[in-house]
């Protein structure tokens, strides 16, 4: 199977397929879906490597966002983008925004904050205005879904 961080190497259908075929393999699969609980199984699986804290903070975001579900068709759908800086950058940015307002409240950033210092500890830490001051490209004093793409992009970008 592909490496799952390689940064502009995607996935192909073969380690697609191989990933769907642990996906329904593991022992809460029912319905197109898995619980979080064999999180830690899918990942040994698919040869995805995650510390223990990295999986918890998966764990809890799924448990608190998606009722401790994991859906396979957007499991394949995440994992087919891994390779494109880009697009995980846009698709967390969106899911940051857990009000949908379009803004990134100072809550939503510590959120996201604490949960990419488990990724990357080497990450800056920074206050939430050292974050506007450094995202907010328009100087309107907000942060929107765009700009923290484009942040986390040049973040994520400079992690690999």
């Amino acid at each position: 199977m592909a490496d799952l961080c390689g940064e502009g190497i995607p996935l192909s259908e073969k380690d697609l397929e191989q990933m769907k075929n642990v996906f329904i393999s593991l022992p809460s699969y029912e319905n197109e879906s898995i619980s979080t609980n064999d999180l830690t199984g899918l990942a040994l699986g698919i040869h995805w490597t995650q510390s223990p804290a990295q999986l918890q903070v998966y764990k809890t975001y799924l448990d608190k966002y998606f009722g401790g579900r994991i859906k396979l068709k957007e499991f394949l759908a995440r994992f087919a983008v891994l390779h494109d800086t880009a697009e995980v950058a846009r698709t967390l940015a969106t899911q940051v925004d857990t009000d949908g307002d379009g803004i990134i409240s100072v809550e939503e950033f510590k959120d996201l904050f604490h949960n990419l210092t488990v990724f990357n500890p080497k990450l800056v830490r920074m206050t939430y205005d050292d974050f506007v001051g450094e995202a907010d490209t328009n100087k309107d004093g907000l942060v929107s879904v765009a700009e923290l793409s484009a942040w986390l992009a040049k973040h994520l970008k400079s992690e690999h």
